[in-house]
């Protein structure tokens, strides 16, 4: 059970890793608040769960 979740725990924080890499390339791509709500909005629209989508897309809205 613990090796179950030590891989676990390090499988996740290699996803994590590599969502702090994505983010950097944005920031470093150099983009302003606008541009990053608009990116947030455009990868809610990728998510198979519809309802964390609709949440998501609705939020961002407010701010666009």
């Amino acid at each position: 059970m613990e090796q179950t979740e030590t891989a676990l725990s390090k499988r996740t924080a290699k996803q994590l890793n590599k969502c702090r890499e994505v983010v950097k390339e944005v920031l470093d791509f150099g983009v302003n608040e606008f541009m990053i709500l608009q990116i947030i909005n455009l990868l809610a629209l990728e998510l198979e769960n519809r309802e964390a989508l609709l949440e998501v897309c609705d939020t961002i809205k407010k701010y666009l």
